[in-house]
């Protein structure tokens, strides 16, 4: 009998189950919006639990499977916290966007003669621009830092040196990334 995830449903006594309407909706998808019953807290335990021993959360699942008979999580808990941390990474950009195209089109847009039409900077090249000079960043604080955790953890001025320097590095990179993103729109309007 293999224990690897299947589509089949399980049959009782050589028959199949029934399929009922609300079978074809994911227990998931169905307790979506139920927030009370939702166990945050064992979501943030597996959370934590990826980066540290992620082969306990595994066992979990496992376990999980032996009683429940199924692989996929029936509480949406993770997937709720989950998108919230991405909506973070949303929100915030947009935000970032919105006031970088704000500034840029009240304050520096440059009205040439040439032109018969004023040039504007849209708002989703705001975003890609900040997307953009964010993955520099995100590689030297999520994944990068990740491997100097062993130095950074300790209490001596070269830890503290080379943390501040990682953020240094990659706020100035985001600034400068950001530069280069209307810069080369400036650039593009100049030869036009």
């Amino acid at each position: 009998m293999s224990l690897l995830p299947t589509n089949n449903p399980p049959s009782f006594g050589g028959q199949r189950r029934p399929r009922h309407s609300s079978r074809s909706i994911p227990l998931i998808l169905r307790r979506l919006f139920r927030f009370p019953q939702m166990d945050f807290e064992y979501a943030l335990w597996q959370m934590g639990y990826l980066l540290i021993a992620p082969s306990r959360v595994y066992r979990n699942i496992y376990y999980h499977k032996q009683t429940k008979n199924q692989w996929a999580r029936d509480d949406p808990a993770f997937l709720v916290l989950f998108a919230v941390l991405l909506s973070d990474f949303l929100i915030v950009g947009a935000l970032v966007a919105t006031g970088c195209w704000f500034v840029t089109n009240r304050f520096l847009a440059q009205n040439a003669m040439t032109h018969a039409t004023t040039q504007q900077v849209e708002w989703a090249y705001a975003f890609d621009v900040h997307c953009n000079s964010f993955f520099p960043v995100f590689l030297i604080l999520y994944v990068v830092q990740f491997f100097f955790m062993p130095l950074l953890q300790r209490s001596n001025w070269i830890s503290l040196l080379v943390g501040n320097a990682m953020y240094l590095i990659s706020s100035l990179w985001y600034i400068y990334g950001t530069f280069l993103g209307y810069n080369g729109k400036k650039r593009g309007v100049d030869q036009a």
